[in-house]
């Protein structure tokens, strides 16, 4: 009976996360043919960190671009909360 009143668990949410990657031409064609690559900021939404870096990489492949690295080597997680840009390392 006072199953009603008990309060769910809270169900997994994404997170927000920015990260610079360092792409190639790849077989993409939007890329301006004199340019071999880019230093691009990708914003993401995931659960952690680890899913975000394979959110982006795996949006950028399916596009024709080919990943090289994250430039800086961090994933800055936001808090879309704060409109002051307070962000922190998700690594």
């Amino acid at each position: 009976m006072f199953s009603i009143f008990k309060k769910e668990a809270p169900k997994p949410t994404n997170r927000l996360f920015r990260l610079t990657v360092h792409i190639g031409r790849g077989s993409n064609t939007e890329m301006p043919a004199n340019l071999v690559g880019a230093h691009v900021p990708i914003f993401v939404g995931a659960p952690d960190h680890e899913a975000a870096a394979m959110k982006a990489v795996s949006s950028l492949t399916s596009r024709g671009f080919e990943f090289i690295d994250i430039s800086d080597r961090q994933i800055h997680e936001l808090d879309p909360t704060r409109a002051s840009g307070a962000e922190h390392s998700g690594n």
